[in-house]
């Protein structure tokens, strides 16, 4: 494998290595129980996986690489990240499986005709160019091999950015909310159009299915600790944190006051709902 340049993508890349990075990587334990429900319908889709080469596209902290790992697959771990991929490889024993590698997949030189499997939990909304980097995707698939990822519906259809974005509204946008056929969370939102690319970039037997799970902030630790969690890594956690204290102080007073009605046990919990997409080389 050659080491690609990096030349697409870069206002993600920045992204994903400036403070979104650093939060993603310091709340990372808590985003992957947030994200539990929604990891288990990939896991489940992916199914018997012991033996088989898989690329774990936007890995981030290789939370889904090591799960797929422990069930005997080969994996390759690739991301932009380096905060992200630093905290992947500092979990890792003296063995090289997962191999993590800081690339991005839109120009990265894989081998040909190498992965069983490419998968994601959400990491192929953000690219610039996304037939392009699907075409790459699935240059390094075997014949036949298939791709299997999840990615969000539009955020009318996701509570935790609507109640977001309604409560903060005048203090501190929900970016998210904002053009979200732009590369971001919500990219793929609409499943005309990630079958269109899909198509587009040599794919066939698409099948895009709609699945509602909860998404939890700080799971049984109450309303006050959901709502802190939701400030730091919400959708509007961002322009949120530009602000002055006092202003901080009323947002986060509307948003406990809007998140009261979603506390289950303990639990501030949202309803989510995604696309899971399969497809084949």
């Amino acid at each position: 494998m050659q080491h690609d340049n990096m030349e697409e993508n870069q206002k993600q890349i920045a992204y994903w290595n400036g403070e979104v990075g650093k939060k993603w990587d310091e709340y990372h334990h808590e985003i992957d129980e947030m994200l539990g429900e929604f990891s288990q319908i990939l896991l489940d889709e992916i199914g018997d996986c012991g033996g088989k080469s898989i690329l774990d596209i936007g890995c981030g902290a290789g939370t889904i690489s090591y799960l797929l790992a422990k069930n005997g697959a080969n994996v390759f771990g690739a991301d932009v990240s380096k905060t992200l991929l630093a905290n992947a490889q500092s979990q890792q024993s003296n063995n090289s499986n997962p191999n993590f590698r800081l690339c991005d997949v839109t120009d990265y030189g894989f081998t040909p005709n190498e992965f069983d499997l490419a998968v994601s939990r959400f990491g192929v909304m953000f690219f610039d160019d996304s037939v392009k980097s699907f075409k790459n995707i699935r240059k390094s698939m075997k014949p036949n091999a298939r791709l299997v990822f999840i990615a969000w519906q539009s955020p009318q259809e996701n509570e935790w950015i609507m109640v977001t974005k309604n409560a903060l509204h005048g203090i501190a946008e929900a970016i998210s909310a904002n053009n979200p056929d732009a590369p971001g969370a919500f990219a793929f939102n609409n499943p005309e159009r990630v079958h269109a690319i899909l198509t587009d970039a040599g794919f066939r037997n698409i099948e895009i299915t709609g699945h509602e799970r909860n998404l939890y902030y700080n799971k049984g630790k109450g309303l006050n600790a959901g709502v802190s969690l939701l400030a730091k890594i919400g959708p509007a956690s961002r322009n949120l944190a530009t602000l002055p204290l006092e202003q901080q102080k009323v947002g986060i007073l509307r948003l406990t006051e809007a998140c009261k009605n979603y506390l289950k046990n303990e639990s501030l919990c949202f309803k989510g709902k995604i696309w899971l997409v399969c497809a084949e080389k």
